[in-house]
């Protein structure tokens, strides 16, 4: 029932947000051709760049993007009640923190030319797209409206026959978070000028926060699956940011203190669920064979991957069971006191990285997100990794990533004809859940070439953002599987 209401809300909050004054709007962004399946999710929302925002996400949620219309957002923030016909002349990232990364693309700068048709200048047939163009997924044509077999009128700029293309795309990297609280501290600020007119207008906006949050699973299953010999699956659980999906308004997070004291300079009503902008037509989720319920309820997770701190305190001296995934069994020895809470979500993406080392190499991967988290028990893991049909007995190698280096943890023992090989891997305390990499081949160290190095972690995500060093074997950099392949 929640997933409806759900629906119901975001099909009404797509068609008008109330917010303040300089609203920016999204524009229409999808042309009205067949394709729907996108690697990342098209939100439409107004926000009030005079004052701070915040858009509220789960963990999971995956990439994003907006587009905006330049003509549009001139005329409000800078000639509201003047002259019509300017437009922006560039929209950049200003400042950003955290969790999610903003890139700004001025659509214009990609087009390769523009085709007219032949009776009638005005109209638009088609838009050629540069090779410099970063998506491999889809062209300007793609993502601009076409009605009556023109792209839409008001996409452009200029004189007929001598059109620029008026919209920006704001692309948003949001890899799977992977903490065990709250996230709160993620922003991004833009700065939008127009010049167009001889005058130098500049508009920087307040802060778009992105409020990210995990499901957890209940005090109440954690103590009844204490010492059991029975796992306890992670199937029921709640989100870390309180949601009342009967009464939706006012946000009921502004009810949690940790969210209030985050976001005090973010006005009541500026405070959105991601999920109300989610326009479900844009996204593929209504055609004309009606509507896909399994790719709406399939957009976010409500698996509890989260055990906090205060249930762990509930079985201190206790051993737990945890079935993560049908294949994925994690074994604790007795929880000691003091115990943090920890994330269990967990991908099986191999990275480009690592597959270069031995491209032949056939890999199989199990990265835990949570990458600062760690267990003070010891504990086991046990896992079945899929593999292809082996062609005859011999070994497999089972590596763990530590630092920027793949190491050996252990060989595993496979046989012709196998399709899979169950690996348990034994961890101290003080350790992190880990990320490993099953090969069917030894991969051969390669030699370090070490120059100045500059480091930032992203926690939680599983990244690392490494500058001037060639590493020892690999250094994976996980992204959301939602993520859309760039052209490098």
């Amino acid at each position: 029932m929640k997933k409806v209401l759900a629906l119901a809300l975001a099909l009404i909050m797509v068609l008008g947000m109330g917010v303040t004054s300089f609203a920016i709007t999204t524009v229409e962004s999808v042309a009205s051709g067949p394709k729907t399946d996108w690697d990342f999710t098209w939100l439409e929302f107004e926000w009030d760049v005079n004052n701070e925002n915040v858009l509220i996400m789960p963990y999971d949620f995956g990439d994003f993007a907006i587009v905006l219309d330049g003509t549009q957002i001139a005329w409000e923030l800078f000639h509201e009640g003047g002259p019509e016909g300017d437009t922006l002349s560039s929209i950049k990232v200003e400042t950003e923190k955290g969790l999610i990364d903003a890139t700004v693309y001025k659509l214009d700068d990609y087009v390769k030319s523009i085709e007219y048709d032949s009776d009638d200048d005005s109209k638009v047939t088609g838009i050629k797209t540069k090779s410099s163009w970063p998506f491999d997924d889809f062209d300007l044509e793609d993502i601009i409206p076409k009605y009556h077999g023109y792209f839409d009128h008001f996409a452009f700029y200029g004189d007929d026959g001598d059109y620029s293309l008026d919209r920006y795309l704001v692309y948003f990297d949001f890899p799977t978070y992977g903490g065990a609280k709250v996230s709160f501290n993620n922003y991004v600020t833009l700065k939008f000028r127009e010049n167009t007119t001889g005058a130098d207008h500049i508009k920087t906006s307040k802060k778009l926060w992105f409020c990210v949050y995990p499901w957890a699973v209940d005090e109440d299953d954690v103590e009844n699956y204490a010492d059991e010999d029975e796992p306890m699956e992670l199937a029921e659980g709640f989100p870390l940011i309180a949601y009342d999906f009967e009464h939706p308004w006012p946000l009921d997070a502004w009810d949690d203190d940790d969210f209030a004291d985050a976001y005090d300079d973010v006005p009541e009503d500026h405070a959105f669920w991601c999920f109300w902008t989610v326009d479900p037509i844009k996204n593929g989720y209504w055609d004309q064979c009606g509507f896909d319920w399994d790719k709406w309820n399939d957009q976010w997770s409500e698996i509890p991957y989260v055990i906090e701190k205060s249930a762990w305190a509930e079985i201190i001296g206790s051993t737990l069971i945890i079935e993560v995934d049908d294949d994925l069994i994690i074994e604790t020895k007795k929880i000691v006191k003091g115990q943090t809470g920890i994330s269990f979500a967990f991908n099986t993406h191999v990275d480009g990285d690592v597959q270069a080392l031995d491209k032949d190499a056939e890999l199989v991967a199990l990265n835990f997100v949570d990458t600062t988290n760690v267990l003070d028990c010891d504990f086991i893991i046990t896992y079945t990794f899929e593999i292809e049909d082996v062609a005859k007995s011999g070994e497999y190698f089972l590596y763990e990533l530590v630092g920027d280096e793949l190491v050996l943890n252990q060989k595993v023992a496979v046989h012709k004809g196998d399709e899979e090989a169950e690996v348990e891997i034994k961890r101290k305390g003080g350790d992190t859940l880990g990320q490993y990499y099953l090969s069917d081949v030894e991969l051969k160290k390669e030699e370090t070439k070490t120059d100045t190095e500059t480091e930032t972690e992203n926690p939680n995500t599983g990244a690392s953002d490494v500058a001037g060093v060639a590493v020892a074997l690999a250094l994976v950099s996980l992204i959301s599987a939602a993520a859309v392949s760039l052209k490098k």
